[in-house]
């Protein structure tokens, strides 16, 4: 296996009323063929949302999405019923399984910024489900696990 450094410089940028978005694979406009997925990594990205901005409900299936928030706070809501406002250092894991509908806008107190990650999980038909956890690593702490065996959170993916 080859490994490539990707600077941030070198990600695809979006730019939205309210929203700046860095994605590190293919999203949306950016069809790069050599950049669709890694593993069962398909999206990696990094947002910065203004004040009360963001993503409005939206369906998604067949993913986990790890959402961890840097700064600010960001209020998540979806269709299990979990409605969440998760400061930064709190991670939030939505299985969206056979299908579910969420929104996550920044906190009305000022901007947001979050980095979210979708993996393809094992079985892609279970009911969605949702949780989160607080993860409190800095600079320097090395890897911290924070879904999967042995993480704060449950996914479903090996």
């Amino acid at each position: 296996m080859s490994v490539e450094i990707r600077r941030g410089t070198a990600r695809f940028v979006e730019r939205e009323p309210g929203r700046l978005s860095h994605h590190g694979f293919s999203f949306g406009p950016h069809l790069d063929p050599d950049r669709l997925s890694f593993g069962p990594m398909v999206c990696h990205d990094d947002h910065v949302l203004g004040r009360g901005t963001g993503f409005e409900e939206h369906p998604h299936e067949g993913l986990e999405i790890i959402t961890w928030v840097v700064s600010g706070a960001l209020v998540h809501r979806d269709g299990t019923g979990a409605e969440e406002v998760l400061a930064a250092g709190d991670c939030g894991v939505l299985s969206a399984g056979a299908g579910v509908r969420h929104a996550e806008l920044a906190g009305p107190d000022g901007p947001a910024r979050f980095v979210q990650v979708w993996l393809r999980p094992d079985d892609p038909d279970l009911a969605p489900a949702y949780g989160r956890a607080r993860v409190d690593a800095g600079p320097g702490d090395g890897l911290v696990r924070v879904v999967g065996d042995g993480g704060p959170l449950p996914v479903g993916v090996a």
